[in-house]
């Protein structure tokens, strides 16, 4: 009886073997098609994550400029400008100026060079 089953099977396989064949080809085609539109999918996928990103990136930058312009026109502004780059204070306003003592510092006990006349320095007659 297996013999039977046996050569029932490998006639069946005989009579479709090109129908499986051909079936299989066809198979192993769509694979190699779609599978290289996965793999396209996949790295747009991932593109369009990182562009979202890098827009979500350029707004916070863009709110914060747009925060600093409307900071401009102020008082408070003009006077930090004034004070940072133009060294501009109230007339009654007294500076305070902190110089950091670096005690850890230990103490030079090399002699400072003294510097060459310019006079001497030209005279070489």
């Amino acid at each position: 009886m297996a013999k039977q089953k046996k050569q029932s099977f490998s006639y069946w396989l005989s009579q479709k073997r090109s129908t499986i064949i051909v079936a299989a080809v066809i198979i192993l085609l769509l694979f190699w098609l779609f599978g290289f539109n996965f793999v396209k999918i996949a790295g747009l996928i991932r593109q369009k994550q990182d562009l979202n990103a890098q827009i979500k990136a350029q707004q916070e930058k863009s709110d914060q400029l747009d925060a600093e312009i409307k900071q401009i026109g102020t008082q408070a502004y003009t006077e930090y400008i004034a004070r940072k780059n133009l060294n501009l204070y109230y007339p009654n306003e007294q500076i305070v100026v902190t110089v950091e003592n670096n005690q850890n510092a230990a103490p030079s006990t090399t002699a400072p060079t003294p510097s060459p006349s310019p006079s001497a320095a030209g005279t070489g007659n």
